[in-house]
């Protein structure tokens, strides 16, 4: 996502197993205390299905809908079939008023990435994203052995506070919302 065109997107990719869903998740918790308002992204290449069998909107999809959306008066879901995979810019797009999205995967749309790695994974280290996609830092579970890219900090992954500190500063965000002076 370009400046002015919304919020600023960082993804975490890495393979299989390697703790994005955890580390997204507590940078979520992270980010939040701090008063942002973050938006979350899955890239789930094999499919998901979060409709339960024979409730309404399950019924409208087997129906032949090609777009559910329930609302109520806290929440609203939306569940598009068909048409090819959602650019990540356009999923970016529906999560409305938010101060910085987190994703998981979406390594090759996302300007910023963080790589996590397990340590448990074969040929991982120094690799930069797909597309010449900016490298911010690495979030390894062995961090003392995890080489990276020159000026590529690596962290433990455990190192939320640090993460979090490194991704405000990489995007232009401070805590509280809105963007950091001189940004």
């Amino acid at each position: 996502m370009g400046a002015g065109a919304g919020p600023p997107v960082v993804a975490l990719v890495g393979p299989s197993g390697s703790g994005k869903t955890t580390l997204l998740e507590r940078l979520v918790v992270e980010f939040s205390r701090s008063g942002l308002r973050v938006g979350a992204v899955k890239h789930a290449r094999h499919g998901f299905d979060f409709d339960r069998p024979g409730k309404d909107t399950w019924r409208f999809k087997a129906a032949g809908a090609a777009a559910v959306a329930a609302i109520s008066p806290g929440a609203l879901g939306l569940l598009r079939m068909g048409g090819g995979e959602m650019a990540l810019a356009e999923a970016v797009g529906l999560l409305g008023d938010v101060d910085l999205v987190l994703v998981e995967g979406f390594g090759d749309q996302a300007a910023r990435c963080v790589e996590v790695r397990g340590g448990g994974e074969r040929g991982a280290g120094g690799r930069m994203p797909p597309g010449g996609r900016l490298l911010l830092a690495v979030a390894a579970a062995r961090p003392g052995a995890e080489p990276a890219p020159a000026g590529v900090p690596v962290f433990d992954r455990n190192d939320v506070p640090g993460i979090a500190g490194l991704i405000l500063a990489a995007v232009g965000v401070r805590a509280g919302g809105g963007a950091a002076a001189g940004a």
